[in-house]
This record gives structure tokens, sequence and C-alpha cells, in this order.
């Protein structure tokens, strides 16, 4: 049996997205491809157009809603019920928390809770974590003792898997 977990890596999406730091083949993967395999964990989503020309990523657009690159047209509505289901096949939500405007992540984090599972929240450096201390109440870990720099997340993740392994 496959011990490793599946993970939705929730947070604001950008281009040179953070997610390719840590997820192999995901870079050019498109939002309806699927779970990759990633040896240790299995990523279920979000998907978003990978493009480093930053085609898909402009506000409200969750780096995939619109036509972009491809031409090809995935509504906000496609993007939510995509999204929704990649976090109820997930064991683990880990997010990482860049800025304090992350409506969408907030969102995740408390559909995470409602159904769950166990969820990881990370920190870049400078953002207040005073300011999510209601979402924290959803997380596993102690979040106030997780600010990460963006270079240190693959270090992170590591420990968030080891510790969903754990404690399964």
């Amino acid at each position: 049996m496959n011990r490793a977990p599946k993970i939705y890596l929730a947070g604001k999406i950008s281009k040179n997205d953070w997610r390719h730091d840590l997820v192999p083949r995901l870079r050019g993967r498109k939002h309806g491809d699927g779970p990759i395999d990633c040896a240790n964990f299995v990523y279920v989503g979000p998907f978003f157009r990978s493009c480093d020309h930053g085609c898909a990523h402009r506000p409200g657009t969750h780096g995939v809603a619109g036509a972009a690159c491809d031409g090809v047209e995935i509504t906000q509505r496609d993007v939510f019920n995509r999204n929704q289901s990649a976090l109820a096949s997930a064991n683990v939500v880990v997010a990482y928390i860049e800025a304090a405007d992350c409506h969408g992540t907030i969102f995740e984090i408390g559909f995470a809770a409602r159904m769950g599972k166990r969820i990881h929240l990370i920190f870049a450096p400078g953002v207040e974590f005073d300011d999510f201390w209601y979402a924290a109440q959803a997380a596993s870990l102690l979040p106030e003792s997780t600010v990460v720099p963006r270079a240190d997340l693959p270090e992170t993740f590591a420990r968030a898997i080891a510790d969903w392994l754990d404690w399964r």
C-alpha cells in the first residue's frame, strides 16, 4: 500500500510559482491533467498554467481562468470545482502564505478544516502571523514558529510530509 500522502499546496499562484520548487514535472501540466506521483507524496493540486511568460497570472484568474496562451477557455467555476475536488482528495493541505490578501487560500484552509484535513501553515517572512490567528486555529502545527523564506520551502515541506507519516 502506498503510504505517500496526497498533498494540496494552497497559496497564491504567481508567475515562476513556488510550487515548481517542490513538485517535479509541474511545469507544463494542464489544469485537468490530474495528480502527479512524486514518489514520497502525490501532488493533487492546484494546477495552473505554468507558462513563465505570465499569460494567465493576473488578478482573479487563479493562474488559469480565461483564455490564455493556449487559447483554451477555463471558467472561474471550472477552477473552483476542480480545486474543491482536489482538496477533497488530499490527506494534507500545506498553505504557504506570502501576502495578507490571500483570500482564496483562506477559503481553502477553511474548506480543508471543515473536511477534517491535516493542515500545515507556513508563512513567508514579513507576513504578520497575528493577521491569520483565526485560520491558524485549523492548523495541525503551531504556525507562529513556521516562518520560512522561499529558498527553505523544500526542507520545510519534507518535514510536513514526515509529520503526516508519523501522525498517520
